[in-house]
């Protein structure tokens, strides 16, 4: 037999096999199947049917030895999963020592943190001074009680007092501490006018600011009277003009749903007819 017709052979029955059940085929039936396949006639098969059993033989032999390799892999990695767990189960209460040891390690650099030692001069340790510089510094700063005391105390006329900022921070040492609060705040104590007056008073500024606003921008918002504003826009190139009746809320102009909106091309083409217009609505409404 010639290598080159073995070697087909054989990869064709290494396909076969694991489709039929060669226990039960015949050497006949497997001679069919291989004439259709190889597309070679029946007579040559006949011809080396000493050498097709023994390449018969050794496939199967072949196809056993790997089903054995595949369950055997199939073994080790069980066993391997089975190792696996029980070292996980082994280091589970290694992990919760090194994380009890972890939050003590934390409990006890914050205790340390917390704790303050003075001396009998006063003097403080340096592992904790610069902690406590900054708590002696947040307790000179100004409150925010009294920060808004002043800032109420501004809202006067009259007042000429200078301003205080919310950094503004007095020294201990200083012999005059109280002395910066009490010229702005303590003296004009009766004088200082309620919250609900000084909103109200920036309300009524804030209506008067926005008015003029609107009247002043002329080319982009023009005042018809009655709260109805002409606003224009350019969108891709094109005039557009918004006829809108605003209202204030809020401390802002703002524009109801209803209004006219046209370009320059649709004012040219119907300003000439709106006097018509105008007589026919006279003696219709009338």
């Amino acid at each position: 037999m010639d290598h080159n017709l073995k070697v087909e052979i054989k990869k064709s029955l290494i396909r076969l096999l694991p489709i039929i059940n060669f226990k039960s085929t015949s050497l006949n039936q497997l001679i069919s199947f291989l004439e259709g396949q190889l597309r070679v006639k029946k007579n040559t098969f006949l011809r080396y049917r000493s050498e097709l059993e023994e390449l018969f033989i050794e496939c199967i032999s072949e196809l056993q030895s790997k089903q054995l390799n595949g369950i055997l892999k199939q073994e080790k990695s069980q066993k391997q999963k089975q190792k696996q767990k029980q070292k996980s189960l082994e280091q589970q209460p290694q992990r919760k020592k090194s994380q009890q040891q972890k939050q003590k390690h934390k409990q006890k650099s914050q205790e340390q943190s917390l704790v303050i030692k003075n001396t009998g001069k006063g003097k403080i340790e340096k592992m904790n001074k610069n902690k406590a510089v900054n708590n002696i510094k947040k307790k000179n700063r100004m409150s925010l009680k009294e920060f808004e005391f002043t800032q109420i105390s501004l809202f006067k006329k009259d007042s000429n007092q200078p301003f205080l900022n919310k950094h503004l921070t007095i020294n201990k040492n200083f012999h005059n501490r109280e002395t910066a609060f009490e010229k702005v705040c303590i003296k004009d104590q009766n004088t200082i006018p309620n919250k609900k007056k000084v909103q109200v008073f920036q309300q009524q500024e804030e209506t008067e600011k926005t008015k003029e606003k609107c009247k002043s921008i002329s080319g982009f918002i023009t005042d018809l009277g009655n709260n109805c504003f002409v606003t224009q826009n350019y969108f891709r190139n094109v005039c557009y003009l918004h006829i809108r009746k605003y209202f204030f809320q809020n401390g802002d102009w703002r524009p109801t749903k209803k209004g006219i909106t046209f370009t320059k091309q649709q004012w040219e083409e119907f300003s000439c007819i709106i006097p018509k217009v105008y007589k026919i609505i006279q003696t219709k409404f009338n």
